[in-house]
């Protein structure tokens, strides 16, 4: 299935643990190497469409498919779908102590890789050094420069970020070190703002150069994303559904949803 989308979201209907309907329909799909954002509407759930694609016990997905490379892979536990080159990029649930970020880099580090997080396309190696501590601390380093970020959040606990910019950052650490398929980014999760934005086109830019094949789904709340970002597609999630748009179209949906919230 060559000319398959590389993820395909076809009428997807799901429900939170309560029953609350969060999808209703939503369809989408993703060429090799694109970049899509989804506007997500005050009263919609942001997470919904990232959780059922990774396969989320805290949604049930009741109709519709999500086929990776053409392959419907509704039935696989989120392990398998992680494995075959889905990435979640998302806040850590909560600190674990001991378990320092780079720990988790140095456990994800494709195995025989000299320079454990990128080839030659975004970093040169370290020559003679397996993916042990040095080799994966080096390469993380250099990712944090580019990133504009602290080396210290290295030895930083996961889940205990002290910033928004600091979680996003482990996150796109763990995207760099990865190198999946397909990244899923719920902005909102990491309370949007114009540094959460900046620190997010960078870290496109990043993972795009290593891997021109990547497929990028953002859902945000906030249209000055698009203020630094520019994507292959824009689209907005409304009533549960996704529908496509170019920015001005986005901005009259935003200006009625305000207004109908505002007289409700």
């Amino acid at each position: 299935m060559t000319d398959a989308p590389l993820l395909q979201l076809s009428g997807l209907h799901a429900e939170d643990t309560g029953g609350v309907t969060v999808l209703d329909g939503a369809s989408l799909a993703i060429e090799v190497g694109e970049t899509h954002v989804i506007h997500v509407l005050p009263d919609q759930d942001s997470d919904a469409i990232g959780a059922v694609v990774l396969g989320s016990h805290r949604y049930r997905l009741t109709d519709g498919a999500v086929r990776l490379r053409g392959e419907d892979i509704g039935g696989w536990p989120a392990n398998i779908r992680a494995g075959a080159g889905l990435f979640r990029a998302a806040p850590a649930p909560q600190g674990r102590a001991g378990i320092s970020n780079l720990s988790v880099l140095r456990a994800i580090a494709p195995a025989g890789m000299g320079d454990a997080a990128t080839d030659d396309n975004v970093d040169e190696a370290v020559d003679g050094e397996a993916t042990g501590v040095t080799a994966v601390r080096r390469s993380a380093i250099r990712i944090l420069d580019r990133l504009g970020l602290d080396q210290s959040l290295l030895t930083e606990d996961v889940g205990t970020a002290t910033s928004p910019v600091d979680a996003l950052g482990a996150a796109l650490l763990r995207v760099l070190f990865q190198r999946p398929e397909v990244v899923l980014v719920d902005l909102a999760a990491f309370s949007e703002s114009p540094e959460i934005f900046a620190l997010l086109t960078k870290g496109v830019g990043l993972a795009r150069f290593e891997r021109p094949g990547l497929g990028t789904l953002i859902m945000s709340r906030d249209e000055r994303l698009l203020d630094h970002l520019e994507p292959d597609h824009i689209h907005v999630l409304s009533g549960g559904r996704v529908t496509a748009c170019d920015r001005a179209e986005l901005a009259s949906f935003v200006t009625t949803n305000d207004s109908e919230t505002r007289h409700e």
